[in-house]
């Protein structure tokens, strides 16, 4: 009797090292009182079922004050073949011996219910909204149905004897995941640090990252599947080679896991698969990170304005701890998708004359200033209107934040070239979202001028849009010359001069006939 009872302290102890825990004992103080007891299963997922195995067997006497525990004949090889011993007393002896050991509890109980998944074995009772009711016994509680994709499978090993009621609330163990991306400001030559929203312009190269956790209790597997999914927009062009894989620090060997581009699902554009995490190389702990890092370029597809680019990802995983095969299992555990968004803005400017008249047959540069290179850089080719395909409204589109210079590079016959506008494009946006998983809002163009004032908004030299992404100006030639053409003086000069001596002829023509008649 007295073993007996060590054996009842030491299942309890189980509790404590599986995927369970104990919230709540309603001890009736006897261990006879309770015929049945009420568990009740409290932070699972909606929709979890959970089914009972009755381990052992428990007889009291008349008295209600001493009891016995016996394994259940329907067990008993399952027990035996955990434990390693041949009779159902060697079983008994065994956990009260090791019942101290944490490592050998945590292993018999896994060994248990993988014996008892293999042997399918059909259940003593099975859970309606979360709730058994079940006789005096030993019993393992297992979560067979998961409640959704982030769900993890639950085990708990307990003692119903003497309880009218027991809570149990789950230990959840389920990953997480997490993308970020960099920003780089090329005029100013800063780099932001990972987070939620950038800005780019066309061509550039986009550094992202992708970082997942395991279940705290991957010990207990034997295979980890562990599959990134990522899913870009058409605006970005995902650099295949570019990947690269770090577990705790520790870079990966590429022959450890795979970068899968074709035949996906989910709408993804790549994937990176480990099909057995736990053979890469590095010793997982529950604290290890994985870590994906990559880069995209921004296209000419590339959505402008407001509503930008998303690059969403997800993390596919192993949920089952007593899943040995290698590669995905059946259905695998997801993360909810993460993301971030690459915004992109465009310059617009219209050719008119002094009167707000279209001219067409300007030609126009864009330059952007580069720090590291201490020089305004060309963005693109001029573009130019001509007779046959008249131009009056430029657009320079995928441009990111940053200074800039525009120059009226080819100037319409009759007009005066427009001065060189010097401008820095300032935009605003919610850079880090924390672990909300929404994606970051662009909340403000701004156009900015030499000196550091606000050049945009009613009555300024810019008018901007956030949803378009759009900063349009207009930019004046005004027609005419002060200057003299050439020969004109003279000209005037000698017309003068003529005038003069025409003038001065007569009068002294007048003269001399006065001077005659006398």
């Amino acid at each position: 009797m007295k073993k007996m009872k060590k054996v009842m302290a030491l299942l309890l102890s189980l509790v404590m090292v599986l995927a369970m825990s104990i919230a709540t004992f309603a001890d009736e103080g006897s261990t006879g009182s309770s015929t049945s007891t009420t568990i009740t299963i409290n932070g699972g997922a909606n929709g979890s079922v959970y089914s009972a195995y009755k381990l052992m067997d428990v007889s009291v006497d008349a008295a209600g004050k001493n009891f016995t525990y016996t394994v259940n004949n329907k067990y008993s090889s399952v027990l035996q073949s955990a434990t390693g011993k041949n009779t159902d007393e060697a079983v008994i002896d065994y956990l009260d011996k090791n019942k101290s050991d944490e490592a050998i509890i945590r292993t018999v109980a896994d060994s248990v219910y993988r014996a008892l998944t293999n042997a399918n074995l059909e259940a003593d009772a099975v859970s309606s909204n979360n709730v058994f009711t079940v006789g005096k016994g030993y019993y393992l509680i297992a979560e067979k149905t998961l409640g959704n994709k982030q769900d993890t499978y639950s085990l708990v090993m307990l003692d119903t004897l003497g309880n009218k009621s027991i809570e149990i609330k789950t230990k959840e163990s389920t990953p997480t995941l997490e993308k970020k991306i960099k920003e780089k400001n090329d005029s100013t030559g800063i780099e932001t640090n990972w987070q939620d929203g950038a800005d780019y312009d066309l061509g550039d190269v986009i550094p992202f990252k992708l970082t997942g956790t395991v279940s705290s209790r991957i010990a207990n597997y034997t295979t980890y599947y562990y599959a990134f999914h990522d899913k870009m927009s058409t605006g970005l062009t995902f650099n295949t080679n570019s990947v690269s894989v770090t577990i705790d620090g520790t870079t990966i060997d590429k022959s450890k896991y795979s970068v899968k581009t074709e035949g996906l699902t989910d709408g993804c554009t790549f994937e990176v698969v480990f099909d057995d995490l736990k053979n890469a190389g590095v010793e997982l702990t529950g604290n290890s990170k994985v870590v994906v890092e990559y880069n995209a370029t921004l296209n000419d597809k590339a959505v402008l304005g407001s509503k930008g680019n998303p690059n969403d990802a997800k993390l596919e995983y192993n949920n089952n701890p007593y899943y040995e095969g290698n590669g995905k299992p059946e259905n695998p555990g997801e993360t909810p998708w993460d993301g971030v968004i690459v915004f992109t803005y465009k310059l617009v400017a219209n050719k008119v004359d002094q009167n707000g008249a279209s001219v067409n047959g300007a030609g126009f540069t864009l330059y952007k200033y580069n720090k590291g290179n201490n020089a305004y850089e060309k963005v693109g080719e001029e573009i130019k209107g001509t007779d046959d395909n008249p131009v009056t409204k430029f657009e320079f589109s995928y441009l990111d934040a940053g200074m800039y210079k525009l120059v009226e590079s080819t100037v319409p016959a009759g007009y005066s070239a427009a001065p060189d506008l010097v401008f820095e494009v300032k935009a605003t946006y919610t850079a880090d979202m924390g672990a909300t998983g929404d994606k970051p809002t662009l909340t403000a163009l701004e156009i900015i001028d030499e000196n550091g004032n606000t050049i945009s908004g009613e009555d300024q030299v810019f008018t901007t849009n956030l949803e378009k992404g759009s900063a349009e100006t207009n930019v004046v030639n005004k027609s005419g010359s002060t200057l003299p053409t050439t020969g004109g003086m003279g000209t005037t000069i000698f017309y003068v001069i003529g005038s003069i001596l025409v003038l001065g002829a007569a009068i002294l023509l007048i003269t001399k006939k006065r001077m005659s008649a006398r």
